[in-house]
């Protein structure tokens, strides 16, 4: 099957990376444009990035750290979220995952898969889809067609401004997950450098903070559909963006490459992926209403509507603080997953209810 890529970014690598992973006979070309600036942004992951390039290229966490292409990540780091209390949510298992500069990771994964005959390129401004291809997953980033887009239930922030400083905190294998006035500020450590990438993220509704730095500004939505028809499906900023708390969309991104798959193999219809789409950012948005439902230290008009807002929505999920910490106490006792969302299973939950509460 001829697959075809619009776009260059770090979700049209990890589209190709899953394509590739699930079904080595895909015949996969990238089209990118050459004259596009690149967003020179840090990035962060959950274990299932270090993962799949290994499954893939048989290129392992180490071999990236050694050769100064990413940093470790352990999990992260939350400072004043909830009742204040610095904690770490570390990933379960002893799994590690990544921080990494979006120029020189997507770079080195393109050198990779360019070598080795994995993909395709052309350097091609695409107009229209190709159409001597059997489908096209387009991956090029935020599209201006509104109605294909909705809103989401749960909006946070929607503004970053990005910084550099050297890195001063114990913890420089975890991203810096510190609540602000504001909002709240993330901070990616690179050890080999001995600085930390930030991005300070508010609501341009409520505040516009004197920082300085690059301002970077995005609208969070979602795309309607993942299968836009038998030819065509979204993936990347082109399918979702909401916000960066715990690295969840390019988790996401990996899941809906095999939604896709499950299309593309004829294992369930296009109405049926979508329904599990729309599953998957309904999950999503709980997942970060979990975490806002705590609130911060700050008793600010961005916290007090999010916190307000956030535990709305859990109680409609019946899963109000009291009642979330009986299910976890159930799961434990009989291995269940009642308390499941998302991404995150019952220990994950207790660990951030704790930190969060304690």
């Amino acid at each position: 099957m001829k697959i075809a890529i619009i776009g260059s970014g770090t979700s049209a690598i990890l589209t190709t990376l899953q394509l590739l992973k699930r079904n080595n006979e895909y015949q996969i070309t990238i089209f990118y444009d050459s004259s596009l600036p690149h967003l020179h942004v840090g990035e962060s992951s959950t274990p299932v990035v270090p993962n799949l390039i290994f499954d893939v290229l048989n290129i392992s966490i180490h071999d990236l750290f050694d050769l100064n292409i990413t940093s470790y990540k352990r999990g992260i780091h939350f400072v004043d979220w909830g009742k204040g209390n610095d904690f770490l949510h570390n990933f379960s298992n002893g799994q590690f995952a990544l921080h990494f500069d979006t120029i020189k990771f997507n770079s080195f994964i393109h050198h990779i898969l360019f070598e080795n005959n994995f993909v395709n390129y052309v350097d091609k401004k695409i107009k229209s889809y190709p159409d001597n291809f059997d489908f096209v997953i387009d991956c090029s980033g935020w599209s201006k067609i509104k109605d294909e887009y909705e809103n989401p239930f749960f909006e946070t922030v929607n503004s970053a401004i990005t910084f550099k400083k050297p890195i001063e905190y114990e913890n420089p294998l975890s991203t810096l997950h510190k609540a602000t006035e504001d909002g709240w500020m993330f901070g990616l450590p690179f050890i080999k450098e001995n600085e930390i990438r930030c991005g300070y993220l508010y609501n341009s509704k409520f505040s516009n903070p004197n920082i300085e730095g690059k301002k970077i500004s995005w609208k969070p939505k979602i795309a309607k559909k993942l299968i836009q028809n038998e030819k065509l499906a979204y993936n990347g900023n082109k399918l979702f963006f909401l916000e960066p708390l715990q690295a969840l969309s390019l988790h996401y991104y990996v899941d809906c490459v095999n939604l896709i798959c499950d299309f593309l193999e004829g294992k369930s219809s296009a109405s049926r992926i979508n329904l599990n789409y729309s599953h998957y950012m309904w999950s999503y948005q709980v997942s970060l209403a979990f975490h806002y439902q705590y609130g911060s230290i700050y008793d600010s008009s961005f916290w007090k509507k999010s916190k307000s807002n956030a535990q709305k929505i859990m109680h409609y999920q019946w899963l109000s603080e009291s009642r979330l910490e009986q299910n976890i106490s159930y799961d434990k006792l009989t291995g269940n997953s009642v308390t499941k969302i998302g991404t995150f299973n019952w220990k994950d939950l207790e660990i951030i209810t704790r930190g969060m509460s304690d």
